[in-house]
């Protein structure tokens, strides 16, 4: 498994696994390219093989970091994996 930033490039990878991920909400494109674009250091995939197979996605002003949206793919479930994302997020905070 690899862990890395998403950049604005990745925005449709996320909303992919989004869509992919009930009930998680899907947002406009827009969305996960801001994301991407403007909070990439709180923003990240998980990748097995270079193949996404997860991310999260946060923001944050000065006082707060804030998680937007986290999917697994359903196949990657109950292996602990969200815990290295948030913990990705938390190290950078």
């Amino acid at each position: 498994m690899e862990i890395r930033n998403a950049t604005a490039n990745d925005y449709s990878v996320l909303r992919t696994l989004a869509k992919d991920n009930k009930p998680l909400d899907l947002h406009t494109p827009y969305t996960y390219w801001v994301c991407c674009n403007y909070y990439s250091q709180y923003c990240f995939i998980l990748e097995q093989n270079h193949r996404p197979i997860g991310y999260i996605m946060a923001i944050s002003n000065k006082d707060c970091v804030f998680v937007w949206q986290i999917a697994i793919s359903e196949s990657f479930r109950g292996q602990h994996l969200s815990g290295i994302l948030i913990d990705a997020v938390a190290k950078k905070a």
